[in-house]
């Protein structure tokens, strides 16, 4: 357990110096948005 977190973490950190923190906000952003494409495909389709 303690060993994921920490490579989860190592990795994390080598993400935000290559891509920096905006990069986050930028992959949350289309994740949302595909979530509610879908939320509004299955509404349609009921």
């Amino acid at each position: 357990h303690e060993f994921y977190e920490e490579i989860g973490r190592k990795g994390g950190q080598r993400v935000k110096a290559e891509r920096g923190s905006e990069f986050y906000s930028t992959i949350g952003h289309k994740g949302g948005q595909k979530v509610k494409q879908l939320i509004e495909q299955a509404k349609k389709n009921q």
